[in-house]
């Protein structure tokens, strides 16, 4: 149909260097082909540590607790960290570089997702931070294929 076509839009350039240009546009594959694989590495390390007692309903509740986590994290930094209005023009530019640009040009596509220079570091801060939380601070469920119940209190192998 005519006047349906979608416009080719140039993208906004955001930096004078073409290499620094080049890394801030992503194809939004880049994500399948980039997390994917992060994701299932921690998937079959949580199913080759796990218990054989627990294992199955162990993984299904923390799959479904992280994808919760993540998705009220992720709303959180969009609606307060991304969209936060700065008031000197330097933190005004570096705000729309990270996310700005997204809003300015939304059917861009290679502008759709964060670029892994971006989104590596940040994968890496969370995770040190939800191990932290979760696993240093709070504990792990402890694993109960390894503990004692003969003596007179129960005790637990580390491991």
């Amino acid at each position: 149909m005519p006047g349906t076509e979608k416009r080719q839009i140039e993208p906004i350039r955001l930096f004078k260097s073409d290499f620094l240009e080049f890394f801030s546009h992503v194809r939004p594959v880049t994500v399948l082909v980039l997390w994917v694989p992060v994701a299932l590495f921690f998937l079959v390390r949580s199913i080759w540590f796990a218990s054989e007692n627990t294992a199955a309903a162990r993984i299904v509740i923390g799959l479904l607790a992280g994808w919760f986590l993540w998705t009220f994290v992720e709303y959180v930094l969009h609606r307060f960290l991304f969209h936060f209005h700065p008031k000197t023009e330097r933190l005004k530019r570096v705000f729309f570089s990270v996310h700005g640009v997204h809003h300015a040009q939304p059917l861009c596509r290679t502008r759709l997702v964060m670029p892994p220079v971006m989104s590596i570091p940040l994968a890496i801060a969370f995770f040190g931070l939800f191990h932290l939380v979760f696993d240093v601070l709070i504990g792990r469920p402890a694993d109960t294929s390894t503990c004692s119940t003969t003596a007179p209190a129960p005790t637990c192998a580390s491991g």
